[in-house]
């Protein structure tokens, strides 16, 4: 198989395209941002943004849109369906004891994030119904603080999680 170098390949992977995010990204989320049945892309970065890639139909992203991710040194970006469209929870890194949830409007943008108190060293975070009641909800690791952090979604979107 060829790569775009036209150098030959003997594994299943190839080098592709090569992207640039904003600041120093950290972990990466594939998820359907846009609801166009594409998988885009969600980076949170160093410099206490995020950005989202859109993917395309050919298995390219477009150029980035990057958002504020709240308050905390580093961001570390996860797709969140709060509602019908696509919000995005930003776990801050080192000693940061927050974490920050950007609401979509609907059209491509987002509002300003709502921080949430979790542990102390906020890193990964995943999203689940936790409870069984049909509302999505987070949970957070806490490095620093040797926990996890639940915080229970009420489903709005709007408000904090119960």
């Amino acid at each position: 198989m060829l790569c775009s170098s036209a150098a030959a390949q003997s594994g299943p992977l190839y080098p592709g395209p090569l992207y640039v995010s904003d600041d120093a990204p950290s972990p990466i989320v594939a998820a359907d941002m846009n609801g166009d049945g594409i998988k885009d892309l969600v980076v949170g970065n160093a410099n206490n943004t995020f950005s989202i890639f859109l993917g395309t139909a050919t298995g390219t992203f477009g150029a980035p849109s990057t958002f504020a991710a709240g308050g905390g040194r580093g961001a570390r970006g996860g797709r969140l369906q709060l509602r019908r469209h696509p919000d995005v929870a930003i776990a801050h890194a080192l000693l940061a004891t927050t974490i920050s949830v950007a609401l979509s409007d609907g059209l491509g943008g987002y509002g300003a994030p709502t921080d949430y108190a979790v542990g102390a060293g906020a890193g990964h975070l995943a999203a689940g119904d936790f409870d069984g009641d049909g509302k999505q909800d987070l949970v957070v690791t806490n490095s620093n603080a040797a926990s996890i952090s639940i915080l229970l979604g009420n489903g709005t979107g709007d408000s904090p999680p119960r």
